[in-house]
């Protein structure tokens, strides 16, 4: 039983884990497509899938939000 904790958390040390996603190779910082004041806010972390998510979803508010300055 300790042996699996040990294990999981050296995996999830190295590898990274995305809850929605699992485990996945190489996580990486990367920039959303937000405009904050505080441009430590404008970045996130996290796995290729939840990065093409939170793009979509931020595009998404954009136009909306773009749609009504017309």
């Amino acid at each position: 039983m300790i042996f699996k904790k040990v294990i999981s958390f050296i995996r999830r040390s190295i590898l990274g884990y995305c809850d929605l996603h699992g485990y996945f190779k190489y996580p990486k910082r990367y920039r959303m497509n937000t405009a904050y004041v505080d441009d430590k806010m404008n970045y996130s972390f996290g796995c290729k899938y939840c990065q093409e998510e939170s793009y979509a979803y931020w595009q998404e508010r954009w136009d909306e939000y773009c749609s009504g300055c017309r």
